[in-house]
Protein backbone atom coordinates (compact mmCIF):
# COMPACT_ATOMS: atom_id res chain seq x y z
CA UNK A 1 0.00 0.00 0.00
CA UNK A 2 1.26 3.44 -0.78
CA UNK A 3 1.10 6.30 1.68
CA UNK A 4 -0.71 9.55 0.79
CA UNK A 5 1.74 12.20 -0.34
CA UNK A 6 0.55 15.33 1.48
CA UNK A 7 3.89 16.80 2.54
CA UNK A 8 5.77 17.16 -0.75
CA UNK A 9 2.62 18.13 -2.74
CA UNK A 10 1.16 20.59 -0.22
CA UNK A 11 4.16 22.94 0.03
CA UNK A 12 4.51 23.57 -3.74
CA UNK A 13 0.75 24.15 -4.01
CA UNK A 14 0.91 26.60 -1.08
CA UNK A 15 3.74 28.51 -2.74
CA UNK A 16 2.32 28.49 -6.28
CA UNK A 17 -1.42 28.89 -5.65
CA UNK A 18 -2.27 30.17 -2.18
CA UNK A 19 0.44 32.81 -1.62
CA UNK A 20 -0.11 34.58 -4.98
CA UNK A 21 -3.85 34.66 -4.30
CA UNK A 22 -3.27 36.22 -0.87
CA UNK A 23 -0.86 38.76 -2.35
CA UNK A 24 -3.37 39.73 -5.05
CA UNK A 25 -6.05 40.24 -2.39
CA UNK A 26 -3.74 42.43 -0.32
CA UNK A 27 -2.89 44.56 -3.36
CA UNK A 28 -6.58 44.94 -4.22
CA UNK A 29 -7.46 45.98 -0.66
CA UNK A 30 -4.55 48.44 -0.49
CA UNK A 31 -5.59 50.02 -3.79
CA UNK A 32 -9.21 50.31 -2.67
CA UNK A 33 -8.18 52.07 0.54
CA UNK A 34 -5.81 54.51 -1.16
CA UNK A 35 -6.18 58.30 -1.01
CA UNK A 36 -9.36 59.52 -2.62
CA UNK A 37 -11.29 56.44 -1.58
CA UNK A 38 -13.69 56.89 1.34
CA UNK A 39 -13.67 54.32 4.12
CA UNK A 40 -16.58 52.00 4.80
CA UNK A 41 -18.34 54.45 7.17
CA UNK A 42 -17.37 57.66 5.38
CA UNK A 43 -19.99 59.52 3.36
CA UNK A 44 -19.49 59.48 -0.41
CA UNK A 45 -17.70 62.36 -2.11
CA UNK A 46 -20.54 62.84 -4.58
CA UNK A 47 -24.07 63.53 -3.35
CA UNK A 48 -22.98 64.70 0.12
CA UNK A 49 -23.19 68.35 1.17
CA UNK A 50 -19.72 69.20 2.47
CA UNK A 51 -19.47 72.18 4.84
CA UNK A 52 -16.21 74.04 5.29
CA UNK A 53 -14.47 73.55 8.62
CA UNK A 54 -11.34 75.52 7.74
CA UNK A 55 -9.67 77.21 4.79
CA UNK A 56 -5.87 77.14 5.02
CA UNK A 57 -6.27 76.13 8.67
CA UNK A 58 -8.60 79.03 9.64
CA UNK A 59 -12.16 78.32 10.85
CA UNK A 60 -15.07 80.15 9.19
CA UNK A 61 -17.98 81.86 10.99
CA UNK A 62 -20.58 81.27 8.20
CA UNK A 63 -19.11 78.31 6.38
CA UNK A 64 -19.21 77.80 2.64
CA UNK A 65 -20.39 74.42 1.36
CA UNK A 66 -20.14 72.23 -1.73
CA UNK A 67 -22.14 69.38 -3.18
CA UNK A 68 -20.82 67.34 -6.11
CA UNK A 69 -23.69 65.97 -8.17
CA UNK A 70 -23.79 62.15 -7.98
CA UNK A 71 -24.80 61.77 -11.65
CA UNK A 72 -23.11 64.56 -13.60
CA UNK A 73 -19.86 66.53 -13.20
CA UNK A 74 -21.59 69.54 -11.64
CA UNK A 75 -20.92 71.25 -8.34
CA UNK A 76 -23.11 73.70 -6.46
CA UNK A 77 -23.02 75.28 -3.05
CA UNK A 78 -22.56 78.40 -0.99
CA UNK A 79 -19.34 80.40 -1.19
CA UNK A 80 -19.71 82.41 2.04
CA UNK A 81 -21.93 85.16 0.65
CA UNK A 82 -23.20 84.00 -2.75
CA UNK A 83 -24.40 80.79 -4.30
CA UNK A 84 -21.83 78.85 -6.31
CA UNK A 85 -22.21 76.62 -9.35
CA UNK A 86 -19.74 75.03 -11.73
CA UNK A 87 -18.23 71.84 -13.04
CA UNK A 88 -15.60 69.40 -11.82
CA UNK A 89 -13.30 66.70 -13.15
CA UNK A 90 -12.78 63.59 -11.04
CA UNK A 91 -10.30 60.82 -11.80
CA UNK A 92 -9.56 58.62 -8.78
CA UNK A 93 -7.83 60.81 -6.18
CA UNK A 94 -7.51 63.70 -8.64
CA UNK A 95 -10.17 66.39 -8.48
CA UNK A 96 -10.30 69.84 -10.04
CA UNK A 97 -13.03 72.40 -10.44
CA UNK A 98 -13.85 74.42 -13.54
CA UNK A 99 -14.53 78.15 -13.31
CA UNK A 100 -17.10 78.96 -10.65
CA UNK A 101 -20.14 81.07 -11.38
CA UNK A 102 -21.59 82.87 -8.37
CA UNK A 103 -24.60 85.06 -7.74
CA UNK A 104 -23.70 88.71 -7.06
CA UNK A 105 -25.45 89.65 -3.83
CA UNK A 106 -24.21 92.54 -1.73
CA UNK A 107 -22.63 91.15 1.42
CA UNK A 108 -22.14 92.93 4.72
CA UNK A 109 -20.07 90.05 6.04
CA UNK A 110 -18.58 86.98 4.49
CA UNK A 111 -17.01 88.64 1.45
CA UNK A 112 -13.44 88.02 2.67
CA UNK A 113 -14.37 84.41 3.50
CA UNK A 114 -15.81 84.00 0.02
CA UNK A 115 -12.70 85.37 -1.68
CA UNK A 116 -10.39 83.04 0.26
CA UNK A 117 -12.70 80.09 -0.30
CA UNK A 118 -12.94 80.69 -4.06
CA UNK A 119 -9.17 81.11 -4.32
CA UNK A 120 -8.59 77.76 -2.57
CA UNK A 121 -11.45 76.15 -4.57
CA UNK A 122 -9.72 77.11 -7.82
CA UNK A 123 -6.42 75.57 -6.66
CA UNK A 124 -7.87 72.15 -5.71
CA UNK A 125 -6.17 69.24 -7.50
CA UNK A 126 -7.00 66.27 -5.28
CA UNK A 127 -9.11 64.87 -2.49
CA UNK A 128 -9.22 62.32 0.28
CA UNK A 129 -11.50 61.49 3.17
CA UNK A 130 -9.93 61.10 6.61
CA UNK A 131 -11.86 60.66 9.82
CA UNK A 132 -15.13 61.44 8.03
CA UNK A 133 -13.80 64.79 6.76
CA UNK A 134 -13.17 65.73 3.15
CA UNK A 135 -9.71 67.16 2.55
CA UNK A 136 -9.36 69.07 -0.71
CA UNK A 137 -5.71 69.33 -1.62
CA UNK A 138 -3.51 71.41 -3.91
CA UNK A 139 -1.03 70.22 -6.51
CA UNK A 140 1.59 69.70 -3.77
CA UNK A 141 -0.79 67.54 -1.70
CA UNK A 142 -1.23 70.19 1.03
CA UNK A 143 -4.75 70.54 2.43
CA UNK A 144 -6.45 73.68 1.13
CA UNK A 145 -10.00 73.09 2.37
CA UNK A 146 -11.19 70.84 5.21
CA UNK A 147 -14.89 70.01 5.08
CA UNK A 148 -17.38 67.85 6.97
CA UNK A 149 -20.83 66.55 6.03
CA UNK A 150 -23.61 68.91 7.07
CA UNK A 151 -26.42 71.18 5.98
CA UNK A 152 -25.79 73.88 3.39
CA UNK A 153 -25.66 77.46 4.66
CA UNK A 154 -28.06 79.84 2.92
CA UNK A 155 -27.42 83.39 1.74
CA UNK A 156 -28.90 86.01 4.08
Amino acid sequence: MSQPRHGPVLLPRLVTVVLPALAAGAITMTTACAAGSPGANAPPLRGTTWVLVAVSGEKMPRPPSLRLDPEQPRVNGFAGCNRLMGTFELDGARLSFGSAATTRMACLDGEDVEQRFLQAYGAVRGWRIEGGELLLTGADGATLLRMKPGPEAKPR
